[in-house]
């Protein structure tokens, strides 16, 4: 309607992601691709290196390790360009620490688990506090993969550090998705990492009460 291009490139982005998060990923796929198609030369790297990431999330979850894989390499060709005088603010959250971290699920997804926990760790390692929450969905992503790879203690201890993070920021998603890593840890329950993370879980999964207050990290999310 506006003929805003770079907002119907960013919307698109948007899009994929929630279509990989809600179980869509072929949609995920095409919204990627038609964001690509508007990007054509109007947008810069960053961007390019967004829709590129999202894409491979699409083809990670749909088992498709050849277009994933190649879509990977395309995300990390544009990043490497640099920033860009042009790039908008909120490309901002594309740094180094998150395209690991995406790369890393979607390595995660493709059962590259291995891979998928040198990726992750080494976004964990890079985050700073600015970026808790995206901290937080990293640690679940590296426990979830750790229960994939059959170490207990490391998915407990990630888990439980997930938690931590959890109790710092006000997001829906984060919450959400570390008490869906409950349910997974639950039938490991006897292992003690894993006890520990589960009870910080159910303390933080119980709703909050009226008026409570969360820490400072809410009010930095990307």
């Amino acid at each position: 309607m506006t003929s805003d291009q770079l907002l119907v490139t960013r919307t698109l982005a948007n899009m994929a992601r929630q279509a990989v998060h809600i179980g869509r990923p072929r949609e995920a796929v095409l919204l990627s691709q038609r964001g690509l198609d508007h990007a054509k030369r109007t947008v810069t790297p960053r961007v390019r290196a967004l829709l590129s990431i999202r894409e491979a999330q699409g083809w990670a979850a749909l088992k498709q390790a050849g277009p994933a894989t190649e879509a990977i390499r395309r995300a990390h060709d544009q990043f490497e360009r640099g920033p860009d005088d042009r790039d908008p603010e909120w490309i901002s959250f594309l740094n180094e620490a998150e395209l690991a971290c995406l790369e890393g699920m979607c390595q995660s997804d493709l059962g590259r688990h291995s891979t998928a926990e040198r990726l992750l760790k080494r976004s964990i390692a890079l985050h700073t506090d600015g970026y808790r929450r995206n901290m937080g969905i990293g640690l679940i992503r590296l426990a979830s993969n750790s229960l994939s790879l059959h170490d207990l203690d490391q998915a407990g201890e990630h888990a439980a550090r997930a938690a931590t993070v959890a109790t710092e920021i006000t997001s829906t998603r984060v919450r959400q998705e570390i008490t869906s890593l409950g349910r997974q840890l639950g039938s490991h329950k006897r292992v003690p990492a894993v006890a520990d993370a589960l009870e910080r879980i159910a303390d933080i999964s119980v709703p909050q009460r009226k008026g409570k207050t969360l820490g400072s990290g809410a009010l930095r999310r990307p």
